[in-house]
């Protein structure tokens, strides 16, 4: 079996999104599936191309570098090279496996020209994310305002509304980190549905060095919370969890220490919250060391979910970092029910008390970081997940 892993808008910072689709690529190789990255980037190949391994490639996008309408123009092109590229190389491969892109007339084109193997994956509600960012972009009086309105919130809107419905469509098969979302996007599907499969991400543990537990003394907890991609979101939850220890009066000194771009982040500075901006993941490791517990999202209902599979938590399990998150999230429900994560009601600001009773508890247990690594090894790991989605494979070269 011979698939292409499509990563359309690969970036130069090697994230949280680049690790988990190269351990993945890694696996499906492993496991037995000739497995080819096509990455497209408007970078050089050197800032994308892994090395140490010929199992990606890198096609260089032209970038879009003024203009109106850039963010648009820019999927566009994105969506042409990969139908350009499609058009070459798609009679290679049994299967091509990607995640579900914003449509255009090229990415319809695409699923199109290559229906019957063509794979989707679906990591949100997409409509429904894009409308949580709707108030990023208020409409203005300007004309700058006015089209940065429509490029932003107007244009994705109906991208998504209508021609998503129709890209489902031509989709023969599509892979969703969830059941809620999988159940979302079939009220989607106008006709010709196709048929749905949920694998939760997973992460490749062995690439995550256990940290030793620190025991909370009852004096000092130390937070941290790691933020990929796109920071200038609401769904982290990040104002819930700085007004809760601003609210704590207690004699616990308590540091949030940030990890993310700054740009961002910054409204959230103060003595209690540290910014570590961009880290690689060495970094991020070793700030971990210093920390007692590691935060999830506190309010992805604001773009819809009840239920998610993120890899913020997912990195804290593989290195053995007990966590505190607030969401559904079958593949970690067992940690809450021992007592290695804790799971704290959503949209709603922390009760600080919970959270360094939660501390306190982890404290009578030495062995916490070996278990939860332990876990993710058995629950989590890259390669359990990849056995399901090659079960999915399957289905179309059988």
């Amino acid at each position: 079996m011979k698939v292409a892993y499509i990563y359309l808008g690969a970036g130069l910072y090697k994230d949280s999104v680049y690790h988990k689709i190269t351990s993945q690529i890694e696996a499906l190789n492993e496991l037995g599936a000739t497995t080819k990255g096509i990455f497209f980037s408007v970078l050089d190949v050197n800032h994308v191309e892994p090395s140490a391994n010929n199992h990606v490639s890198c096609v260089k996008v032209r970038p879009v570098v003024k203009g109106w309408f850039r963010s648009w123009r820019e999927r566009v092109r994105f969506t042409q090279s990969l139908y350009q590229w499609s058009k070459k190389y798609s009679k290679d491969y049994d299967v091509l496996y990607v995640r579900a892109y914003r449509p255009t007339f090229f990415w319809l084109l695409f699923l199109y020209r290559c229906r019957g193997k063509i794979i989707t994956e679906h990591q949100t509600k997409e409509p429904e994310e894009l409308m949580a960012l709707w108030n990023e972009n208020k409409l203005g009086l300007s004309p700058s305002a006015i089209l940065g309105w429509l490029e932003h919130n107007v244009i994705p809107w109906y991208q998504e509304m209508f021609l998503g419905r129709i890209a489902l469509m031509l989709t023969q098969k599509i892979v969703c980190v969830t059941h809620e979302i999988a159940e979302y996007e079939k009220k989607r599907f106008l006709v010709f549905k196709p048929a749905s499969y949920v694998i939760g991400n997973g992460i490749n543990v062995d690439d995550f060095v256990a940290i030793p537990p620190r025991t909370f003394d009852g004096k000092e907890l130390n937070l941290i919370m790691s933020i990929g991609g796109s920071t200038n979101t609401a769904w982290h939850g990040l104002d819930l969890l700085v007004k809760s220890i601003e609210a704590y009066r207690g004699k616990v000194q308590i540091t949030l220490f940030l990890a993310g771009n700054p740009e961002y982040l910054g409204r959230y500075e103060n003595p209690r919250v540290v910014l570590l901006g961009n880290l690689n993941k060495k970094q991020l490791h070793d700030k971990m060391k210093e920390c007692h517990l590691g935060i999830g999202s506190m309010a992805l209902q604001r773009k819809g979910l009840h239920e998610a599979s993120t890899l913020k938590i997912r990195e804290y399990a593989a290195s053995g970092l007990p966590f505190v998150f607030a969401h559904d999230d079958v593949d970690v429900a067992d940690l809450v029910s021992r007592g290695l994560a804790l799971k704290l009601i959503p949209m709603k600001v922390p009760y600080m008390e919970d959270i360094l009773q939660f501390a306190k508890q982890l404290a009578k247990n030495p062995d916490s970081s070996n278990e939860i690594k332990q876990f993710a090894k058995s629950h989590l790991n890259t390669s359990v997940k990849m056995k399901n989605l090659l079960d999915v494979f399957n289905t179309i070269t059988l």
